[in-house]
């Protein structure tokens, strides 16, 4: 079929895929690249093909650390979206939810806020506001509430202070629908749902309920440092970056010991 064909390109593709899974990373995001190329050159950039390459292409070059590169491809997936589908489309929302990851590991937290919000309403409006897609982006929005106590708290301490109440609502929310899910009431139980759904529902849930519940400790640990001592937010910010369980833990520690002086 020559290198120019759009089965070329599935072909580099799958063994792209191959190939991140061992760890081969550099070599996965070349052959994604030119697997786009091709599919680009072919007339089929904005193809669901092609926007899947994209996604997986963005997640390669977020691994290599190549932030700017990968703010860009997901801008370009978004606009994409938002041409074919709209903001009131799940697909979209996906998208969104991807750039704000990205926009948040290049420290622009405002602009990333803003797009949960916005992805916020539309899985509300599409779903309801106790689906566990809504519960996904509340995690998200008070992980960023965690780490915009971080930035400010050489700003203003009653700004951090609104920060936290805003996570702390943000989480218990996520909190209440993931355990509506795992704990269904007799009413929500008789209503018909396929099995399979039923248990992917359930691991998202748990899942969800995990990630919440860490937020939880890191709040309390963001309250108690602008309580006590106000530069160790800025220790927190290391140890909530390199997710080290046990220093954190110690940390803690220290810090539950140096508020009761």
């Amino acid at each position: 079929v020559g290198p120019g064909h759009p089965d070329y390109a599935n072909t580099m593709y799958l063994l792209a895929r191959v190939l991140s899974q061992q760890r081969k990373r550099k070599d996965a995001e070349a052959l994604l690249r030119e697997s786009i190329r091709i599919l680009e050159e072919a007339g089929l950039g904005e193809s669901p093909a092609c926007l899947q390459r994209m996604m997986f292409h963005s997640m390669e070059l977020m691994n290599l650390k190549q932030l700017d590169e990968a703010e860009n491809l997901r801008r370009k997936i978004l606009h994409i979206m938002e041409l074919s589908k709209g903001w009131d489309s799940l697909g979209t929302t996906a998208a969104a939810v991807q750039l704000s990851v990205t926009l948040v590991a290049l420290g622009k937290l405002r602009e990333s806020e803003e797009l949960l919000q916005r992805c916020l309403a539309v899985r509300k409006k599409i779903l309801s506001e106790d689906h566990i897609q809504v519960a996904s982006i509340l995690v998200h929005l008070a992980r960023l509430s965690l780490l915009r106590i971080i930035s400010d708290i050489k700003v203003n301490n009653d700004l951090c202070r609104s920060h936290l109440v805003r996570g702390k609502r943000l989480v218990n929310d996520a909190i209440r629908i993931a355990e509506k899910i795992l704990n269904p009431s007799r009413e929500d139980q008789k209503k018909p749902k396929n099995a399979f759904g039923i248990e992917l529902e359930r691991i998202a849930a748990t899942g969800i309920l995990l990630e919440a519940l860490e937020i939880v400790g890191h709040l309390d640990s963001g309250r108690m440092a602008i309580q006590a001592w106000a530069p160790a937010v800025l220790f927190l910010c290391f140890i909530y970056t390199f997710g080290n369980y046990w220093i954190h833990h110690l940390f803690c520690l220290l810090l539950t010991k140096q508020c009761s002086l």
